[in-house]
C-alpha cells in the first residue's frame, strides 16, 4: 500500500472514530434511521392494480437543500456540515417468532437502512427537525452492524435517496395475497385476538423500532399515555374486552380472521408463525 493511500486509510479511520465517540474537537454523534412516512393505512390486494399503483410513494433525497434544510431545523452552528449520512443492512431477525416472519415477507423486507448522524447537543430537536423534511426519525441505541459512512463528494454526487418503510403484513387474503398494514404516524392499529403477542413480536423484523416508530399498549390508559404525533399506537387486546374504547383507524381480529376500517371488511388468514 502507498504512503498516499495508507495515510488516507488512516485519516478516515480517526475521522470516524471521532465522528462516532467524539474527540479532536468533536461532539460524538447520535444516529437515526430515517424513513418517508407512508400516507396510507393499508394495502389490501384488490385495492392495487398495474394502472393504479397506490402504494407508491415519492422517495426523499437527502440533497444539498434538504441537508441545508435539516441543519437549520437543527439549529447547529456548523451548518450541513455537521451531519454525517450512513447506511447499514438492516438487523437480523433473532427470535423464532422473527425468523418465521422475516422468512414469510422476505420480498417486502427493507435491505438496508438509511442513517443520519448529528452532534449529540442537537439530538433532541432531530425529530423535529427531519419532520420540516418531510421525514421521520427515529434514534438508534447503537451503531448498527455493517454501517458504512458516506463521504461528502458521496452525498453531493450521488445523494441518499430514503423511501417508506415496508409494510407490516398481518395475513394472507383468500387469493394468498399479503395483507399489508403502513401503520402511519398518528393512527392506532387494534390487533384484536389470544394470538395478538405473538403478531406483535413481528412489528420490529418489519422495519420499525419500537418506541420510536411503533407504541405497543394493552389498555386504554396505556394507549391515552402514548399519543404523539409521530408515533403508530398498536393495541394489543389478547382478552378481547377493550371494545373499540382507543378509536381504532384500522381493527385487526384474529380471532375471527379480518382487518376493518372505514367501513371496509377483508378476510384474512394469519400467518402460521412459529414460537
Amino acid at each position: 500500500m502507498g504512503t498516499s493511500v495508507r495515510a488516507a486509510v488512516v485519516s478516515s479511520v480517526r475521522r470516524f472514530h471521532r465522528q462516532v465517540h467524539g474527540g479532536g474537537g468533536e461532539q460524538p454523534l447520535v444516529w437515526f434511521r430515517v424513513h418517508v412516512p407512508h400516507p396510507r393505512l393499508w394495502r389490501a390486494p384488490q385495492d392495487v392494480t398495474d394502472a393504479d399503483p397506490v402504494d407508491a410513494v415519492e422517495p426523499v433525497a437527502l440533497d444539498e437543500c434538504i441537508r441545508h434544510r435539516l441543519a437549520d431545523g437543527l439549529r447547529m452552528d456548523g451548518g450541513a456540515d455537521e451531519l454525517v449520512t450512513a447506511v447499514a443492512p438492516a438487523p437480523r431477525a433473532t427470535s423464532t417468532v422473527e425468523r418465521s416472519y422475516a422468512g414469510m415477507a422476505s420480498l417486502l423486507r427493507l435491505s438496508t437502512y438509511s442513517l443520519v448522524g448529528v452532534p449529540e447537543s442537537a439530538s433532541d430537536r432531530m425529530r423535529w427537525a427531519a419532520a420540516g423534511c418531510g421525514l421521520l426519525a427515529s434514534r438508534l441505541g447503537g451503531l448498527p452492524d455493517g454501517m458504512r459512512l458516506r463521504t461528502s463528494a458521496e452525498d453531493s454526487r450521488n445523494p441518499l435517496l430514503v423511501t417508506t418503510l415496508p409494510g407490516w403484513v398481518v395475513g394472507t387474503d383468500a387469493y394468498g395475497e399479503p395483507v399489508v398494514l403502513h401503520l402511519p404516524p398518528g393512527t392506532t392499529t387494534l390487533l384484536r385476538g389470544i394470538a395478538a403477542d405473538v403478531v406483535s413480536l413481528t412489528i420490529p423484523p418489519s422495519g420499525r423500532v419500537l418506541g420510536q416508530d411503533v407504541v405497543l399498549s394493552s389498555s386504554l390508559t396505556g394507549w391515552e399515555s402514548a399519543w404523539h404525533p409521530q408515533l403508530c399506537r398498536v393495541v394489543v387486546d389478547t382478552d378481547g374486552d377493550l371494545g373499540d374504547g382507543c378509536l381504532p383507524d384500522i381493527v385487526v381480529d384474529l380471532t375471527v380472521g379480518t382487518v376493518s376500517t372505514g367501513g371496509v371488511t377483508v378476510g384474512i388468514t394469519p400467518l402460521p408463525l412459529r414460537t
